[in-house]
């Protein structure tokens, strides 16, 4: 009489499709939890010209900052104000492709600006951020402020107060994550309930 080995008992059909359903929803967190690639980046600023922390000879004519991705004028705005927070940047920024560029209402005095500026990346996520630079010289003395008082902040405004890049995104991972962890969990007690219910 040929003896047979011993077989461990089959997997039903519900606890393959558990275990094919748990090993996805494993697979999609673990991507999750892998660093952001470029479909996660956003936009950032490459160039500045006057640069971050220059100190200037003569006063520039102009600001031009260019970033990653193309700008869209509608949500681009660039304002550069002096040391008594008054705008000197004369009006919109002007935009060619990934390149936003303004002028000055007037010629810079001596003294510390700020070039502060909020784009749109192509995801629509906002960033934003600012930079100072200095014109070297004494200002003139008797002579008026040339700038305008910064109007209250809008959606198209720029926060002057940011002194560095700002962005966000990870939000958006970690609620997947934890959406997908809920599934998993709600999947497995579903599964174990209805081998349960198939048991003699």
């Amino acid at each position: 009489m040929t003896s047979h080995p011993h077989r461990g008992p089959r997997r039903t059909a519900p606890a393959r499709v558990l275990a094919a359903v748990a090993a996805a929803a494993l697979a999609l967190i673990a991507g999750l939890a892998l660093p952001a690639g470029p479909a996660w980046a956003h936009n950032q600023l490459t160039t500045a010209e006057p640069a971050q922390n220059s100190i200037l000879d003569e006063a520039p004519q102009q600001v031009a900052l260019e970033f990653v991705e193309p700008l869209n004028p509608r949500y681009t705005a660039i304002v550069v104000t002096d040391a008594a927070g008054m705008t000197v940047s004369d009006g919109t920024p002007e935009i060619t492709g990934n390149r936003g560029t303004v002028t000055f209402a007037a010629p810079l005095a001596g003294g510390a600006y700020t070039v502060a500026y909020r784009v749109v990346s192509l995801d629509g996520h906002p960033v934003q951020g600012s930079y100072p630079f200095t014109v070297a010289g004494p200002e003139p003395a008797g002579v008026a402020p040339t700038g305008t008082a910064s109007a209250p902040a809008t959606d198209a405004a720029v926060d002057a107060a940011s002194v560095t890049e700002s962005g966000g995104g990870s939000g958006t991972a970690v609620a997947l994550a934890a959406a997908a962890i809920a599934l998993v969990a709600v999947v497995v007690a579903l599964g174990v309930r209805r081998m349960r219910r198939g048991r003699p």
